[in-house]
Protein backbone atom coordinates (compact mmCIF):
# COMPACT_ATOMS: atom_id res chain seq x y z
CA UNK A 1 0.00 0.00 0.00
CA UNK A 2 1.35 3.44 -0.92
CA UNK A 3 0.14 6.97 -0.32
CA UNK A 4 -0.48 8.71 -3.64
CA UNK A 5 -2.07 12.01 -2.56
CA UNK A 6 -2.27 14.05 0.63
CA UNK A 7 -4.55 17.08 0.89
CA UNK A 8 -4.50 19.14 4.10
CA UNK A 9 -6.48 22.34 4.61
CA UNK A 10 -6.47 24.75 7.55
CA UNK A 11 -4.38 22.58 9.85
CA UNK A 12 -2.37 24.71 12.28
CA UNK A 13 0.14 26.68 10.17
CA UNK A 14 -0.89 24.90 6.95
CA UNK A 15 -3.48 26.78 4.92
CA UNK A 16 -3.54 24.44 1.93
CA UNK A 17 -1.11 21.57 1.30
CA UNK A 18 -1.20 19.10 -1.56
CA UNK A 19 1.43 16.36 -1.78
CA UNK A 20 1.34 14.16 -4.86
CA UNK A 21 3.56 11.15 -5.42
CA UNK A 22 3.94 10.26 -9.08
CA UNK A 23 2.71 6.81 -10.09
CA UNK A 24 5.56 4.33 -9.93
CA UNK A 25 7.55 6.57 -7.58
CA UNK A 26 5.42 6.24 -4.43
CA UNK A 27 7.80 3.74 -2.79
CA UNK A 28 10.99 4.76 -1.06
CA UNK A 29 12.01 7.55 1.26
CA UNK A 30 10.47 11.00 1.05
CA UNK A 31 11.87 13.92 3.03
CA UNK A 32 9.86 16.86 4.35
CA UNK A 33 12.00 19.96 4.84
CA UNK A 34 11.06 23.33 6.28
CA UNK A 35 11.68 25.98 8.89
CA UNK A 36 10.59 25.59 12.50
CA UNK A 37 6.83 26.00 12.77
CA UNK A 38 6.23 25.36 9.07
CA UNK A 39 4.01 22.29 9.62
CA UNK A 40 6.32 19.29 9.15
CA UNK A 41 5.17 17.49 12.30
CA UNK A 42 1.52 18.44 11.71
CA UNK A 43 1.76 16.93 8.23
CA UNK A 44 3.22 13.65 9.51
CA UNK A 45 0.65 13.41 12.31
CA UNK A 46 -2.23 14.11 9.92
CA UNK A 47 -1.03 11.34 7.59
CA UNK A 48 -0.69 8.95 10.56
CA UNK A 49 -4.19 9.83 11.79
CA UNK A 50 -5.57 9.16 8.32
CA UNK A 51 -3.91 5.75 8.29
CA UNK A 52 -4.74 4.54 11.81
CA UNK A 53 -8.08 6.25 12.34
CA UNK A 54 -9.53 8.22 15.25
CA UNK A 55 -9.68 5.28 17.67
CA UNK A 56 -5.88 5.26 18.07
CA UNK A 57 -5.46 9.06 18.03
CA UNK A 58 -4.33 9.33 21.67
CA UNK A 59 -1.07 7.54 20.83
CA UNK A 60 -0.17 10.42 18.48
CA UNK A 61 -0.52 13.14 21.11
CA UNK A 62 2.64 14.76 22.48
CA UNK A 63 3.90 13.53 25.83
CA UNK A 64 5.10 16.70 27.54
Amino acid sequence: MYIKDVHLKNLKSLKNLHLYFEEGKEAGWHIILGDNGSGKTSTIRAIALGLIGPSDYKGLQSRS
